[in-house]
């Protein structure tokens, strides 16, 4: 029975409390200004070599989007270019649809061209390049301490 306690399923994705930033922590004394997490240097990853020309166009267009999210790494570069390719050929489906105009066929390809578009987006979302609907997480530097001032010994 939906609703009844114990039966529903569990809790909603992205439901419950949102977590606090590391500053909010150092405020309530949860956690220390030297406990901050070191920033790793984010490392622009090259396209592979055997890549084609317009395939690369997209990665070098992404690639520096991605790897700012921290997205695209040595473990998710085979699933960037499965991406890239995506966009390829789902360029060139439209425009054989085009070409058929509402004969079957090209009913036939409009069908298999928004499928290609899905998974486009939803490759997208993964690597961070497409809006989801809230607040991205930003990944601007952290900036010097700013509550330095305030770990000194109290007088």
């Amino acid at each position: 029975m939906a609703g009844a306690k114990g039966q529903s399923g569990g809790a909603r994705i992205g439901a419950g409390r949102r977590k606090r930033g590391f500053d909010a922590l150092v405020l309530s004394g949860g956690a220390k200004a030297a406990d901050r997490p070191a920033q790793v240097p984010v490392t622009l990853l090259d396209a592979p070599a055997d890549l084609r020309e317009d395939e690369r166009l997209y990665w070098n267009t992404w690639a520096p989007f991605a790897c700012r999210a921290r997205t695209l790494t040595p473990a998710t570069v085979e699933e960037f270019r499965a991406l890239c390719e995506m966009v390829i050929e789902c360029e060139a489906l439209l425009l054989e649809r085009r070409r058929e105009g509402w004969t079957p066929r090209g009913l036939a390809l409009l069908r298999e061209y928004r499928s290609l578009r899905m998974r486009i987006e939803v490759g997208r979302r993964a690597f961070q390049l497409a809006p989801v609907g809230k607040p991205m997480e930003d990944t601007k530097p952290a900036e010097a301490d700013p509550f330095a001032t305030f770990d000194g010994s109290v007088q």
